[in-house]
């Protein structure tokens, strides 16, 4: 059901959603250089605060692991990172030789944050010095990063189809699942176990991957899913019982997990809507918040059938 919606949250469109550790808050971003911090939990169609600073549109943001800090990821070749409290820019990092695609904070370390662009690199930043403190070069342009548990450290899905495992700590590969998907994998999320990803690609297939087995668990399909043009967008629920991904048509299909062979439940807004380009799943459960290529934010408190 929908339970708040914003229509024009971001003009000319919403790229990235991302909940604080506690699920209280939530950060937007979009085409029209902001990032909008909202009140996860109260009512309400108005931001508690709209941060400034980009020179670009944002296509990814994250939430530090203290809450502190907000990192959004440029279309100008940088990340930008404003202090939560006061909505003020406090550091701009350059370094990236193309459109950054995506952000990861560290779920353990405050200071540390990842980004991805289409330069195929992978870049890991220090908060605390201001700088990149390493480059991962990849082979394919990688679309987004997710931290991950065990000597890996980070998962990556890239243009050629492929999902890619690192050593975060000396910036190494130390595996990969080729073929993942029949085209590029233009969506990833990894679960708070950190060892289940989820994946989606342009094949308009969700795989769910045992990040430890290097194996897929399990393949998602439903003919309410398309990807529309070049990204789709995921997400594991808190238990991890539950996967998310959002379509072209504007819904988004929810899966359970326990019940292996059954048809997705489907979030409508029943009306002609714009693809959901932005996906974000509470830690807290509930709601689940869309964003979508026109710029809407939608708050969403449970699953329909459809």
């Amino acid at each position: 059901m929908l339970a708040r919606s914003v229509p024009e949250a971001h003009g000319a469109g919403c790229f990235g959603l991302a909940f604080n550790r506690a699920g209280t808050a939530l950060a937007s971003c979009g085409a029209d250089k902001t990032v909008k911090l909202w009140d996860a939990i109260a009512e309400g169609s108005a931001p508690m605060a709209t941060l400034h600073g980009a020179f670009e549109g944002l296509n990814s943001v994250a939430w530090t692991q203290d809450g502190r800090s907000v990192v959004g990821a440029e279309s100008r070749s940088a990340l930008r990172v404003w202090a939560a409290d006061t909505g003020r820019l406090a550091a701009s990092l350059t370094g990236h030789a193309g459109r950054v695609t995506g952000v990861a904070a560290s779920p353990a370390d405050a200071a540390l944050v990842a980004s991805c662009a289409a330069d195929r690199t992978i870049k890991l930043w220090g908060l605390d010095r201001g700088f990149c403190t390493r480059t991962l070069m990849c082979h394919s342009t990688c679309n987004a990063v997710a931290w991950a548990s065990g000597a890996a450290g980070l998962a990556s899905a890239h243009f050629d189809g492929a999902l890619r495992l690192w050593d975060a700590a000396s910036g190494r590969q130390v595996s990969e699942v080729a073929g993942l998907h029949g085209g590029q994998v233009c969506a990833l999320d990894v679960g708070p176990s950190g060892v289940m990803a989820l994946t989606a690609g342009k094949d308009n297939v969700v795989r769910v991957v045992d990040l430890r087995a290097l194996r897929v668990q399990c393949t998602l399909t439903s003919r309410h899913f398309n990807v529309g043009g070049a990204w789709s967008v995921v997400a594991l629920s808190a238990d991890e019982h539950h996967a998310a991904a959002g379509s072209a048509d504007g819904s988004v299909l929810i899966w359970d997990l326990t019940k292996p062979g059954t048809a997705p439940s489907r979030l409508s807004a029943r009306q002609a809507a714009s693809p959901v380009t932005a996906l974000a799943w509470s830690p807290i459960g509930a709601p689940i918040v869309t964003g979508s290529k026109a710029g809407g934010v939608a708050f969403w408190d449970r699953a329909e059938d459809d």
